[in-house]
């Protein structure tokens, strides 16, 4: 018999946006250039758009809808820039969450 083995789980780049504006309000964004994310800070001379592209949930079953966050500069007071690399889980891994999840449900809802 031939042992199945997974591939190793995909490795990116994302970059982490920490926005912090005039109210004291941290935003905190994450970029996924792969995934089709964009950031303009150019276009408009007061505001930065930043478009999120639709994307798979963690779970692997449901669909993060694309959204636009349009911030205005005038409120920005710093703005904190990371790039991390992150994996994402093999189907094994996206599976023993499901069920973890599933385990945890009744104990959260109480």
């Amino acid at each position: 018999m031939i042992p199945i083995h997974e591939p190793d789980p995909k490795v990116k780049k994302v970059d982490d946006l920490d926005i912090t504006l005039a109210g004291g309000i941290v935003v905190p964004i994450t970029i996924d250039f792969e995934a089709g994310d964009t950031v303009d800070w150019d276009t408009h001379a007061d505001a930065i758009v930043i478009a999120l592209a639709s994307k798979t949930a963690s779970n692997g079953e449901t669909k993060l809808p694309a959204e636009e966050i349009t911030i205005f500069k005038k409120n920005i007071l710093i703005i904190q820039h990371r790039t991390r690399e992150v994996s994402e889980l093999t189907l094994a891994q996206k599976e023993e969450w499901r069920k973890t999840l599933q385990e945890l449900r009744p104990t959260i809802l109480q």
